[in-house]
């Protein structure tokens, strides 16, 4: 139900805060990882990925991580239902879900 909200979310802005062109979803043919939403404006991309957890394991960023060379790549957040914004070591940004909200209606999704 996290990942419905998210992408409702979505999509109630996408218009009114030209907050993507194009959304898609992310996973390589026979691999273990996926990315539930990738945003992309002009040349630009935005990963996002949802997990329902409280408690935030690296092991949540596979994903996330997998997609690192991508050209054009500007963002990568994980969305949880953890309490705690943070960065990992990697620059994968780690968000609650009340966080995601608050930016994607302020239009700050984008860096």
């Amino acid at each position: 139900m996290l990942e419905s909200w998210v992408a409702t979310t979505l999509q109630a802005h996408a218009e009114a805060l030209e907050l993507y062109e194009h959304l898609s979803y992310w996973a390589p043919h026979q691999s273990a990882v996926e990315v539930g939403f990738i945003l992309q404006r002009g040349g630009e991309l935005l990963a996002i990925e949802v997990k329902v957890t409280n408690r935030y394991q690296t092991g949540l960023l596979k994903g996330l991580r997998a997609l690192d060379a991508v050209p054009g790549l500007v963002r990568r957040i994980l969305v949880y239902t953890g309490e705690r914004s943070f960065r990992s070591s990697d620059g994968v940004e780690i968000w609650p879900a009340h966080r995601f909200a608050i930016q994607t209606a302020s239009g700050t999704l984008w860096p």
